[in-house]
């Protein structure tokens, strides 16, 4: 399931909901499906809350984007044989200009590959646009888990060359995971395949540790102090943040919550 009821004592403290960056009419409608349980809770948390702020951010988090020691370049770290193939790569298949693009970290270039492989229209993720959107309509809190820098410093935080291999891979190597598997398996709510197919994406560990189980820790312990002022919370982050040993369903069960799986009707 991509829905989990919480409950503590019994009583209901909330839900947790993954989510998928993409701009699929389909998983839209899954959203809207989970939308409907944010009528018995009093707050959305989700990864970051969009607002006049959070754009002022993101500008200017595009700081943290940018390589500042000048003595990196992908040439170097990749080698000049590399390094050709993956500027003719992202120029034919993504439309990318490497010259352009190469003061900002390989894992920001990364970011976009993912996102064109997603078909996403925007940066934004759009299940948490929606989410937010109804939220709002409904009268409800909504609350961030994160900020757009905390989120930029995570993702910048692993080593250069790594990154740089990283990019090289994703543009110029067939995945083992495609696109369409993981959409089929969240549009069948079936998040242990989603988390099965995670585990055999090619990126590091530091990677794993620094941008799902490091982040994970953090949202949950940012949700409590919402349960302890009483309020039923609703929390909507990416699917793969929910599920494994060191997913969010796993750690609430740690602090003595229940966890049970709701089943989506869609229309």
């Amino acid at each position: 399931s991509l829905l989990w009821r919480i409950k503590k004592d019994n009583k209901l403290v909330g839900y947790a909901f993954g989510t998928m960056h993409s701009d699929n009419e389909n998983i839209k409608k899954i959203v809207k499906a989970a939308a409907n349980y944010l009528d018995s809770v009093d707050v959305l948390l989700v990864e970051i809350k969009m607002d006049k702020n959070t754009t002022a951010q993101s500008l200017n988090i595009l700081k943290y984007a940018m390589v500042k020691d000048t003595s990196y370049s992908l040439k170097k770290s990749l080698g000049e044989k590399k390094y050709l193939k993956l500027k003719n790569t992202l120029q034919k298949k993504y439309n990318i200009n490497l010259a352009m693009s190469e003061r900002f970290y390989p894992i920001i270039i990364y970011s976009m590959i993912l996102q064109q492989q997603m078909k996403q229209q925007s940066q934004a993720n759009v299940s948490d646009v929606l989410l937010q959107t109804i939220a709002t309509e409904k009268n409800k809190e909504v609350a961030g888990l994160e900020t757009p820098e905390e989120q930029m410093q995570a993702l910048t935080s692993l080593s250069y060359d790594k990154q740089a291999e990283m990019l090289y891979k994703a543009a110029t190597k067939k995945s083992k995971t495609s696109m369409k598997k993981l959409i089929k398996a969240y549009l069948n709510q079936d998040l242990e395949t989603l988390y099965k197919l995670s585990t055999k994406w090619e990126v590091p560990e530091e990677y794993k540790d620094v941008m799902i189980f490091n982040r994970n820790k953090i949202m949950v312990e940012r949700s409590l102090p919402y349960y302890e002022k009483n309020k039923k919370f609703f929390i909507a982050v990416g699917a793969l943040h929910l599920a494994g040993k060191e997913g969010i369903l796993n750690l609430l069960k740690q602090k003595g919550f229940t966890v049970e799986p709701v089943k989506l009707n869609i229309k």
